[in-house]
C-alpha cells in the first residue's frame, strides 16, 4: 500500500483551486465509480447464488443483507463487537510498542540483533493456528485473540522501524555530531521524521493482518462473546447467512478502522517546532578563545594512504588555507580534527568546540531556514545571521523551497551560528554566482575574525585574500 505522509507542518498548495461546482462533479463522479463497482460484485454474487442454487453454500446477497439489518439491531452485536475490537486493538498496541522497543534495542545492540532476530523471524513465520494452539494451553480463551494479535503484528512494526532507523541519513547525523547537538534534538528532529513513513507503512499493513489473525484466534480459540464464535456457531448450524453476514461485519471493520489509521498518520505532524531561547546573558561565541594543533596525522583505507605525516596548527584569530589536489585528503584531516573520523596515528590537541561547514549543505529538509540554525544553537540570532547572508525573508522557507545557491548561504549561516571555537570551512562557498560570492566571503570571515579557521579551498586567490597561513597537502 502506497501511503502519503506528512512529517512538517509544512504545506504547499500544488494543485489548482477548484471551483464549488467543479468540486461537486469530483465528488459525484467518483460516487458514481464506488457504486458502479459495489453493484458489479453485487452482481456477481447473485449470479453465483443462482448458480449454486444452495442457500446452504452461498446465500443470496438480499438475504445476507437482511441477517446484517437484523443483528445491527440487536444489542447483543454491539457487546459482541465491542468486545473483539478491544481485544484486537489491545493486542494491536502491544505489538506496535514491543515493534518499536525491540527495534530500538537491536539497532543499537549487534549483540541483542544476533540473540533475538531468529525468536522474531520464528513469531512471523509461524501460522496462527499453530500459534492459537499452544496459547491455549498457556492462557485463557478470552486472552488468546490478543496474544496472536499481537505477536503478529510485532514483527512488521519491528522490520519497518529497523529498517528506518537503519536507513536515517548518516551525513545528517554526522552534522549533529560536528556540532555537538544534544541526543533528544537528534531523535527528535533527525529519527522521528527519518523513521515516521516507514512505520506508518508497517503500522496501516499490520492492522490489517490484525483484524485476520484476531478472528482467526477466536474462532480456534472457541473465545467467548467474540465475532470469531458467532462465525464458528454459523458455520456449525450451516448457517450461511449468518456466517456471510458476520465475515461482512469484520471487513467492513477492518477496512474502517485501516482508514481511520492511514487519515490520522496523514493528519499528524511529528514537526516540533524549534525556537529561540531568550537569555539575558547571552554568549559572545566570537570573543572565545579556540585552536586546533595535529602532528604527524596519518589515515589509510587498506593499501590507499591518504594521510601521512601531517602537521596542522590554527590559534584563534588565524585562518588556515588548506589546499592541494582533488582527493588529497583535505576533508579526510577536517573529518579527523573535528573527532568525526578515527586517525591511524598521530596527536591532536584542541581547545573549544567545532561548527562544520561540509561540502554538502546538510540540511534538516522538514525544518524551516530559521529552525535549521535554531537546531545548532538556539540562542542564534536568526534574523542578523540571515541578513548577513542575504536571505533575511527567507525565515519561514524550508530547502526545497530555496535554490541551489540559497541552501548553500543557509548552510553558511547555520555554521555561523554553531558555538564552536574552532571553524572548519569546506569548499563554502561553491555554488555562489561571482557577485555574491565576494559579498557573502567578506561578512563570513569578517564574523569569524576572532574564531580559529580552517578554509579548504581551490582559489588561489581568495586563500591569498582571507587565509593568514596556508598549508599544502598531497
Amino acid at each position: 500500500m502506497k501511503i502519503s505522509t506528512i512529517i512538517t507542518s509544512k504545506t504547499k498548495d500544488t494543485k489548482e483551486k477548484l471551483k464549488p461546482k467543479q468540486i461537486i462533479l469530483k465528488i459525484l463522479a467518483k460516487a458514481s465509480i464506488f457504486v458502479g463497482v459495489f453493484a458489479f460484485w453485487i452482481l456477481i454474487w447473485q449470479l453465483i447464488y443462482n448458480g449454486v442454487g444452495k442457500d446452504v453454500i452461498v446465500p443470496s446477497p438480499y438475504n445476507t443483507w437482511a441477517r446484517i439489518k437484523e443483528l445491527v439491531a440487536t444489542q447483543e452485536f454491539w457487546e459482541i463487537t465491542w468486545d473483539s475490537v478491544k481485544r484486537i486493538l489491545l493486542g494491536y498496541l502491544c505489538g506496535v510498542g514491543l515493534g518499536l522497543f525491540l527495534a530500538v534495542v537491536t539497532y543499537t545492540s549487534k549483540f541483542l540483533y544476533v540473540l533475538l532476530k531468529p525468536l522474531i523471524s520464528i513469531a512471523r513465520a509461524t501460522p496462527v493456528a499453530s500459534l492459537t494452539i499452544i496459547l491455549v494451553v498457556w492462557v485463557t480463551n478470552q486472552k488468546v485473540p490478543l496474544f496472536i494479535v499481537g505477536l503478529m503484528v510485532f514483527p512488521i512494526i519491528w522490520a519497518n522501524t529497523y529498517e528506518g532507523i537503519k536507513n536515517t541519513d548518516k551525513k545528517l547525523l554526522q552534522m549533529s555530531k560536528s556540532f555537538s547537538v544534544g541526543g533528544l534534538k537528534r531523535l527528535f528532529h533527525i529519527y522521528f521524521p527519518s523513521v515516521y513513513p516507514y512505520f506508518i507503512a508497517g503500522a496501516s499493513t499490520a492492522l490489517g493482518l490484525a483484524w485476520k489473525s484476531g478472528i482467526a484466534a477466536e474462532i480456534l480459540g472457541s473465545t467467548q462473546n467474540s465475532v470469531g464464535q458467532q462465525i464458528n456457531d454459523a458455520k456449525v448450524m450451516l448457517d450461511s447467512e449468518g456466517k456471510f453476514a458476520w465475515t461482512i461485519v469484520v471487513v467492513l471493520l477492518s477496512i474502517l478502522f485501516e482508514r481511520a489509521l492511514v487519515l490520522l498518520l496523514k493528519h499528524t505532524s511529528l514537526h516540533i517546532p524549534l525556537r529561540a531561547k531568550s537569555s539575558e546573558a547571552k554568549e559572545e561565541l566570537s570573543g572565545k578563545r579556540g585552536f586546533v594543533i595535529g602532528r604527524g596525522i596519518s589515515k589509510s583505507y587498506g593499501k590507499n594512504i591518504v594521510l601521512s605525516d601531517v602537521d596542522v596548527e590554527v590559534q584563534a584569530g588565524e585562518v588556515l588555507a588548506l589546499r592541494g589536489v582533488s582527493g588529497a585528503g583535505k576533508t579526510t584531516l577536517l573529518m579527523i580534527l573535528s573527532s568525526l573520523l578515527k586517525k591511524d596515528k598521530g596527536k591532536i590537541e584542541k581547545e573549544g568546540g567545532v561548527s562544520f561547514l561540509f561540502q554538502e549543505d546538510r540540511l534538516l529538509p522538514w525544518l524551516t531556514a530559521k529552525e535549521n540554525i535554531l537546531y545548532v544553537n538556539n540562542q542564534a540570532d536568526v534574523k542578523a545571521l540571515l541578513r548577513l547572508v542575504s536571505l533575511a525573508d527567507a525565515e519561514d522557507m524550508y530547502p526545497d523551497e530555496l535554490s541551489g545557491g540559497m541552501k548553500r548561504r543557509l548552510a553558511i549561516a547555520r555554521t555561523l551560528a554553531g558555538k564552536g571555537e574552532v571553524v572548519f570551512l569546506d569548499e563554502p562557498f561553491t555554488g555562489l554566482d561571482e557577485e555574491l560570492r565576494e559579498e557573502t566571503s567578506e561578512k563570513v570571515f569578517d564574523y569569524l575574525k576572532d574564531r580559529a579557521v580552517i578554509l579548504i579551498t581551490h582559489d588561489s586567490e581568495e586563500a591569498k585574500r582571507f587565509a593568514t597561513k596556508e598549508l599544502y597537502i598531497g
